[in-house]
């Protein structure tokens, strides 16, 4: 499938819509957005032993503390908090519709239901749009969920038990004997400081573990409001390559972090974007820091308008507003890595596989996960240099505008076709 190419030279209008019918019977429509937190308090698989649940065990447990939590936040509609969680009969899916069941069998409707959202954080940001939306294969997920119920930063990741399709995982389909017992056995959990996968799917933990729970609000919503964002854009290439950077197609000759400008122009001026010559590689090398090479102070913005850093002092401080996993053709890209060289403080790491010349196993280069927005953004590890299937990131140095109007809430014919 194509993609499609983002004109910026002045503003871009992102127009969607959302159907605002019933998510099952005799169900309302809600005004206000839904909101999502992360629990305070955390505990095993075993959800009967948890404070609030009233040692109720399984999903309802799960639930019962969802509720309690909110109600000792302070956040309206407590009632209306159920888990993401899944279990062998129930996946999160339907629970986010407020619905039993599993969606393979469309959550007991004659129709998939798919109005669940859009949801806000508890800061009142938006988390994403449209359940359909926010899972595969689009995975628009804006910001991470980041927010416990009384607004204090989130750390550990949770228990999900559900992929990103928002249905019992079908990699590990363990569920802690559907929430009722703690075994040192794996199960699938998420991460607060994630976007598109990666905030349902990180990976495994073990139900012994003591985390969190994220909670969400059912329902259905009136969309996102619009809003209006400036700044300097910021992409992950949707080419990927080895540590040598000028082999890349892209780089057109040129070596070292040249060629990562190089890769990052081509691909800007490829999608249309305003100014693509002042595009730069998030790069250091061995003499090179990453945040010295730009003069611009901030802020930085993805393609959906969403920011990523007011300042460059925001791309020090080892947390971004967001992830910079959109691409130059508005695909969001899922888990995937990139090439970077660079710690959370925007220095040299010392690992850059030799100034991004070498593709062998030997040599390291520092790598980043593009759908975090902590510190693994810049920084996660170093792996070898032959690893062909990294991206850039690219930022620019020249503001523009971006217009939002209810992109949150699912549209996608302003949108690449293309999916990754």
């Amino acid at each position: 499938m194509g993609g499609f190419g983002f004109r910026f030279a002045a503003v871009t209008s992102i127009a969607a819509g959302i159907g605002l019918f019933p998510c099952g019977p005799g169900t309302a429509v809600a005004q206000s957005p839904r909101q999502v937190f992360v629990t305070s308090v955390e505990g095993t698989g075993d959800l009967a032993t948890w404070p609030g649940s009233g040692g109720i065990d399984g999903l309802a447990g799960a639930d019962a503390v969802c509720r309690s939590r909110a109600q000792a936040g302070g956040l309206g509609n407590p009632s209306g908090f159920v888990a993401w969680l899944s279990d062998s009969s129930n996946d999160a899916y339907c629970r986010a519709h407020g619905l039993p069941g599993l969606k393979s069998a469309n959550c007991g409707q004659p129709t998939l239901p798919v109005a669940a959202g859009p949801w806000v954080r508890i800061d009142g940001f938006a988390f994403a749009g449209r359940i359909d939306e926010m899972l595969e294969p689009w995975q628009r997920v804006l910001t991470p969920v980041w927010f416990n119920e009384f607004g204090a930063r989130a750390e550990d990741s949770y228990f999900t038990a559900t992929g990103q399709d928002g249905e019992l995982s079908s990699q590990d389909p363990t569920t802690c004997s559907d929430w009722t017992s703690s075994p040192n056995e794996t199960v699938v959990v998420g991460d607060p400081g994630r976007t598109s996968q990666s905030w349902t799917f990180l990976g495994t933990g073990t139900c012994s573990q003591q985390r969190p729970l994220l909670c969400v609000e059912v329902g259905v919503a009136s969309p996102l409001p619009p809003y209006r964002s400036g700044g300097a854009l910021a992409f992950v290439t949707s080419a990927d390559g080895s540590g040598n950077l000028g082999s890349w197609p892209e780089a057109g000759g040129a070596i070292g972090i040249a060629a990562g400008d190089a890769i990052c122009r081509t691909m800007a001026a490829d999608a249309g974007l305003a100014a693509p010559t002042s595009f730069k590689a998030w790069l250091s090398d061995s003499t090179t820091d990453a945040v010295d090479r730009f003069s611009y102070g901030g802020p930085w913005i993805r393609l959906d308008g969403v920011r990523v850093a007011d300042t460059k002092a925001d791309l020090t401080d080892g947390t971004l507003w967001t992830s910079i996993s959109i691409a130059e053709d508005g695909a969001y890209w899922h888990n995937h890595r990139g090439w970077t060289g660079t710690s959370s403080t925007g220095g040299n790491t010392g690992h850059n596989c030799l100034n991004w010349t070498s593709a062998s196993d030997v040599d390291l280069g520092t790598e980043a996960y593009i759908n975090a927005a902590d510190e693994r953004w810049t920084d996660n590890s170093q792996r070898g240099c032959d690893k062909w299937w990294y991206h850039l990131y690219c930022l620019s140095e020249v503001p523009t505008v971006v217009f939002v109007d209810d992109f949150e809430s699912g549209g996608t014919t302003a949108w690449s076709d293309v999916v990754h």
